[in-house]
């Protein structure tokens, strides 16, 4: 039951601040908030953006963005979108997790849970995309073949971080 727990929470927390720090990029971007829902394919990278992307790179450069401009609110947005909902998620689904006392239970459920989320997203994303595919050069990839390995390896790399640090704290007596 504790498993769950985790699981849930790590997941909810991760949806919620996922759509306040889109919700946030869409409005400075100058779109209407509802364009959010305004179908699968607008929740979709609600789902799995912040876990799939390269959080190291996304931040170093908005920091190296916000130093030319430190008034752009858009930096601010895309530094903290980039690391709070999944940092967030992974450390209170490990708090909830501890009373468990199992490190393994501790970890899996919020890496699960942030898993689970993210392939959701991914699974949406692929779904809805044209047969066409993308060119890339001369080269002809389907959409896919183009996107899915990296963003499943980045979702995995990245929720691993984050649910080892979360479990570093947790059973440091930090939490």
């Amino acid at each position: 039951m504790k498993f769950v727990k985790g699981f849930f929470i790590s997941i909810a927390i991760y949806v919620g601040l996922s759509i306040l720090f889109y919700g946030l990029m869409v409005m400075n971007a100058g779109n209407a908030f509802t364009s959010i829902f305004s179908g699968l394919t607008s929740i979709s990278p609600l789902l799995y953006y912040y876990v799939a992307s390269p959080t190291f790179m996304t931040v170093s450069q908005a920091v190296v963005s916000f130093i030319t401009l430190p008034t752009a609110w858009s930096a601010w947005i895309e530094i903290l979108g980039g690391i709070l909902p999944i940092a967030i998620a992974a450390l209170v689904g490990s708090l909830v997790e501890r009373k468990s006392g199992s490190t393994k239970y501790i970890f899996f459920s919020t890496f699960i849970g942030l898993l689970v989320i993210a392939f959701i997203g991914i699974a949406i994303q692929v779904i809805y995309w044209p047969a066409a595919g993308i060119f890339l050069g001369t080269n002809h990839y389907m959409y896919w073949e183009w996107f899915l390995p990296g963003a499943l390896i980045m979702t995995a790399l990245n929720a691993f971080v984050w649910c080892a640090i979360g479990l570093f704290i947790t059973n440091k007596g930090w939490g």
